[in-house]
């Protein structure tokens, strides 16, 4: 039997402009034993409503109202913890987690399960720091650099690389086995960041009991802002403006 999948969707109402396309693409995955769960901690309901009306050609659709609690980064962790006591609770064997702002190819699942790891993670773009005062768009993904450091990727080093072992990832487009999450919660990784961070804590306590990290450039992904898109298209541009 396949494996049976949930499919983790934390959002709010501030990424419904792109509610339309990443609903469609969620409606287009190929992989049929799976299951979608949808948090909303947007300020009210009225996004949470909009989302119940959804539905999908596969599985069981549950959308969870959470009361918003705390900064961004902690609203994203209550999303993310909600979504992973719910999958505990209802014996599933995967994960995947897939942000409201990622578009994923639609065999995603089939694709991250051939992996064969404990975390395996899809590829998506996003503004990062690499430097003081110094910012690029790179993929979500760092790989090992010597005993104790990592290092990031160019766009084409990552296309490039097929499926390589990773050591932190954003869980934009996730895939995890049920006995990680069975081990591991969500957190902040430090109190300073307001925008982020708890990815980078996951991925380090994974690291720390040893579960295997995987990424892949078979499953490439658009990341869609408001104001641009983030693609691996061929003749991708971008400004840092």
């Amino acid at each position: 039997m396949l494996p049976k999948i949930l499919i983790g969707i934390p959002t709010f109402d501030g990424q419904k402009y792109c509610k339309e396309e990443f609903f469609e693409s969620v409606k287009s995955l190929t992989y049929l034993n799976a299951d979608v769960l949808i948090t909303d901690n947007s300020e009210t309901d009225t996004y949470t409503k909009d989302l119940e009306t959804i539905k999908v050609p596969y599985g069981k659709l549950h959308v969870q109202r959470l009361l918003p609690k705390g900064t961004r980064i902690e609203r994203i962790i209550q999303n993310r913890n909600a979504i992973r006591a719910y999958f505990l609770e209802h014996h599933y064997d995967y994960l995947l987690f897939l942000d409201s702002d990622v578009i994923a190819p639609k065999n995603v699942i089939e694709l991250l399960l051939a992996l064969q790891s404990d975390i395996a993670s899809g590829l998506y773009l996003s503004r990062q720091q690499i430097a003081p005062n110094k910012f690029d768009i790179i993929p979500t993904v760092y790989i090992s650099h010597g005993k104790d450091s990592v290092q990031t990727l160019t766009q084409e080093q990552a296309q490039q690389k097929g499926t390589f072992d990773i050591i932190i990832c954003g869980l934009g487009c996730t895939l995890i086995k049920r006995h990680v999450l069975f081990a591991l919660s969500f957190h902040q990784y430090n109190s300073e960041s307001s925008t982020g961070s708890e990815d980078v804590a996951f991925c380090l306590d994974a690291k720390k009991n040893n579960f295997t990290m995987k990424a892949t450039s078979s499953v490439l992904c658009d990341h869609v802002g408001k104001q641009q898109r983030l693609s691996f298209n061929p003749t991708f541009s971008y400004s840092l403006e």
